[in-house]
This record gives C-alpha cells, sequence and structure tokens, in this order.
C-alpha cells in the first residue's frame, strides 16, 4: 500500500470510545463493530485524514515494534474496514421500515363471515392485541400457553388482531391472519401455536422504541436481574426454569429488555419454550411438564409451552436495575466453571445478542457501552443442573 493512500471513512458509520478501545456503528441500522486498541486509534487517525504513511508513522514512534509488523498490522485492519463497508461511500442502508413476512396481500379477512368460539386479548410491552380462533380446542391451548399475559384492560381497543381459521382447501389445516391479512397459510395443528408464537414476538418487538432487545433469558431477584444471553441450545430455558424455583422471578424466556439510559430491565413474559433435551432434567422440578401438549416448530424441533406460576411473575411495566450478565453454555463434556469477563469480551459477546427491531441512534450505543461498564460479566459452562443452580443462587 502507498504511503500517500488516504481512505475516507464512510459517513453513516461512527464512533465512540470505549475504554482504551472503541466501537463503530452503521447508524440508521442494527450494525455494531467492536475494534481492538490498534483498530481505534487507526480508525481515528483515518478521521483526522491521514494517510498510510502518516498512519505508519504515528505507529512507528509511539509503539514497540519494527515497521514492518505495524505495515502489515496496519494493512490487515484497512482490508477489514474495506471488506465490512467503513470506508468510501460506506454500508448501502435500507431504511424502508421493516414490515412482517405477510403472504398473499390480497387474500383479506374482509369478506368472510366468521362466527369465533374462541377470542382473548393480551398484552405484552406497548401493545394489546386479540387474538380469535374457530376450533375451541386450538383456543385453549393458546389461552393455557399464555395464562401470563391475558389482558385485565376491558376498555382499550387491541393494536393488532390475529384470527385463526381452519384453511379452505385442506382439511385440519389452519391459517393466521394478521390485521386482516394472511400472514401463514395451511398449518398443521400442531404448528400453529409456534408459528403464533413467533408473530407475536414480531409484532411485539417491533413497537418497543425506548429499549435494547438481546436475545437473553432475564431472572430477577432481591429486586435486581441478570440477564442470560445465548444462542439456541446453549441452555438458557432449562437454568431459567430451574432458577426459578430457587427463588428467582420471572422476566423472559427468550427477550430482555433493556432501557439502555437506567439499565432497568423489563418484562416479557411469553412462556418457558421447552424443548425435548430439557424435559428428563425439568420432571425433577416440574413434575407436570409432560402433561403439556407437543407442538412442532416450523425448523421441526419438538417444544411445549410452560407457563409460569403466578407468584413468580413480575408486573409488565415493573422495571429492575440490571446486576449481572451471564453467558450461558451447555457442554455435557465439561466441568462447571464460571470466569469474569473484562469488558471488551463481555461487550463482542453481548453485540451478537443484540435483536432490535429499530435503528439504533448514539443514544443506544453509549447506553450499550455504559451497560458493560457498570454490569458484572461472567462466561459459564455448565452440564449438571443441580451445581450449577447452587452456583447461580449467589452471583
Amino acid at each position: 500500500m502507498h504511503n500517500s493512500t488516504k481512505f475516507t471513512p464512510a459517513p453513516n458509520i461512527a464512533f465512540l470510545p470505549f475504554n482504551d478501545t472503541g466501537v463503530l456503528f452503521a447508524t440508521g441500522t442494527r450494525k455494531i463493530w467492536v475494534l481492538n486498541t490498534t483498530a481505534a486509534i487507526a480508525w481515528c487517525l483515518l478521521e483526522e485524514g491521514e494517510n498510510f504513511g502518516q498512519i505508519l508513522n504515528f505507529f512507528s514512534k509511539n509503539f514497540r515494534a519494527n515497521t514492518l509488523t505495524h505495515e502489515t498490522d496496519i494493512n490487515t485492519i484497512i482490508n477489514n474496514f474495506e471488506t465490512e463497508g467503513l470506508l468510501g461511500p460506506g454500508l448501502i442502508v435500507d431504511r424502508k421500515p421493516e414490515t412482517l413476512d405477510i403472504k398473499a396481500r390480497e387474500t383479506t379477512l374482509d369478506n368472510k363471515n366468521i362466527q369465533f368460539v374462541w377470542q382473548k386479548t393480551f398484552e405484552l410491552p406497548e401493545i394489546l392485541f386479540r387474538v380469535s380462533a374457530v376450533s375451541l380446542s386450538l383456543g385453549r391451548e393458546i389461552e393455557k400457553s399464555l395464562v401470563n399475559i391475558i389482558s385485565k384492560d376491558k376498555d382499550s381497543q387491541p393494536a393488532a388482531t390475529i384470527s385463526i381459521l381452519p384453511n379452505e382447501n385442506q382439511k385440519n389445516k389452519f391459517d393466521i391472519y394478521t390485521n386482516h391479512e394472511l400472514y401463514h397459510s395451511a398449518l398443521p395443528f400442531k404448528s400453529t401455536l409456534p408459528v403464533l408464537m413467533n408473530l407475536i414476538y414480531m409484532i411485539s418487538s417491533r413497537r418497543i422504541k425506548d429499549k435494547l432487545l438481546f436475545h437473553a433469558a432475564a431472572i430477577c431477584k432481591d429486586k435486581q436481574v441478570v440477564i442470560m444471553p445465548g444462542d439456541s441450545g446453549k441452555g438458557k430455558t432449562t437454568m431459567t426454569a430451574a432458577l426459578l424455583t430457587k427463588g428467582f422471578r420471572y422476566l423472559s424466556d427468550e427477550i430482555a429488555l433493556i432501557n439502555p439510559n437506567t439499565s432497568k430491565v423489563y418484562p416479557f413474559p411469553l412462556p418457558l419454550s421447552i424443548k425435548s433435551g430439557s424435559l428428563p432434567i425439568l420432571k425433577k422440578y416440574y413434575p407436570d411438564i409432560s402433561d403439556y401438549q407437543i407442538f412442532q416448530r416450523l425448523d421441526k424441533k419438538q417444544v411445549r409451552y410452560y407457563p409460569i406460576a403466578e407468584k413468580n411473575i413480575i408486573p409488565l411495566h415493573q422495571g429492575y436495575p440490571l446486576k449481572g450478565i451471564i453467558f450461558m453454555n451447555f457442554d455435557k463434556n465439561a466441568k462447571t466453571a464460571l470466569a469474569e469477563l473484562d469488558n471488551l469480551n463481555a461487550l463482542k459477546l453481548l453485540v451478537k445478542t443484540c435483536s432490535s427491531n429499530r435503528p439504533l441512534g448514539v443514544q443506544d450505543v453509549e447506553g450499550l457501552l455504559k451497560l458493560i461498564t457498570r454490569t458484572q460479566c461472567h462466561s459459564f459452562t455448565f452440564s449438571e443442573i443441580e451445581e450449577s443452580t447452587k452456583l447461580l443462587e449467589h452471583i
């Protein structure tokens, strides 16, 4: 790379310092990059208009290493910036609002004469929604699963409606409509509730404007919250269910809602989503869990939806301060180990779980950085649930 070569940071990329490193994010999107110290300094020099030779000279004067090492490192960093679309014109950002995956929009309920035999209104943060069904057995399964979010508001009109009807062409199959438009068609009974759960999540999360969403379980004890981020299969639900029998209260199994300004966490109390692998472990804590209907998600995984005992539920609009973040990892062959994480590694892991359905602004990312710096963060590898719950009870 020639010494006189200059690189221009993309106009929609913002930089925020973080300890002795930094974070880049594309304004108006949900894209965030965590930089190491060398990359953070290189970015700041690029923003000041320095060319490649001037950046190389800065590192040679201020850091111990030979010129060839610096040149290789800076080349790699700048190439990575270019690959990620952080230089030049920048990322092509689609600023159109996201929409639900509505199928066949010309198919609506407007001209259908329907007699619903079951109907309930439910409440999640920022939204009331009504679910109606012509199948009483399906309606009862929905009510059984969503009992924790049945609305007590008798006066307000729901912001969204969901209707479940028999498919007109295929026997024992169901169509789901949202706000009178077809969302999904020809679902077997055993897959209707999983698709409904996903739709409820999408409708609800799109209306949450003032909080960040993370793919994490959230539990509370002594009015302090611990969130447990992790991908599917990492043990979030199993650990959450077990800890609820140890004096913890429930905020969420899948989504942690965090106010970036106050670091308070709020409930999103959809039921526990119990997969087949967790069943043998959780029967010890919940003897009736086998009595719940088995459903099949569209990815073919089997699941039971298990509601939370009333004593473990936190009121929907009650937020509590975040005490800790524990990144979960179930490994049946590993020893149970709880290890403290430094801020940079914790941030890298947390960014991967951010699932907010709205564009992030500077205030959001600043809140995320503050969240990390004032919160205890740990990685937790476990293989045996009883030993693990005893350890986490005192976090």
